[in-house]
């Protein structure tokens, strides 16, 4: 006898929501784009295809042209979010202080969340985010 088990929400499933995308938990739940992001594709989310994620609303001005930069500085920020899953694949990068990890992620142009937990330290994601 074989047992089928399948997931009791679209949100327990991996990548349902595409990259850069959020399940949000409801009755019938649903994907929504992590601030600072737009939809990928508006007729694919229409027809309920969720999976190709969300792009960023703007181009991130770090490593891009000083024309690109506010007098030559970075103009890029991070927005805090709580009660989110994060993708399980993170680096442990030793930094003292939460200042010092939203700097250095702040600085590479590859880290695009970061997390710093006090006893534990900092943590980075690179490239896209799914989970």
């Amino acid at each position: 006898m074989h047992h089928l088990t399948l997931p009791e929400s679209l949100c327990d499933l991996y990548g349902a929501c595409g990259p850069f995308g959020l399940c949000v938990r409801t009755s019938t739940p649903k994907c929504i784009c992590l601030k600072g992001f737009v939809l990928k594709s508006d007729e694919e989310w229409r027809k309920g295809n969720w999976t190709g994620g969300c792009v960023r609303h703007t181009q991130l001005s770090c490593g891009a042209k000083s024309s690109m930069k506010t007098q030559g500085r970075n103009t890029d920020i991070f927005y805090r979010m709580t009660h989110v899953k994060t993708p399980d694949l993170h680096q442990f990068v030793s930094f003292l202080n939460a200042e010092q990890c939203y700097q250095g992620c702040l600085g590479n142009c590859s880290c695009t969340a970061f997390a710093y937990i006090s006893g534990i330290g900092c943590l980075v994601w690179n490239g896209e985010l799914v989970d």
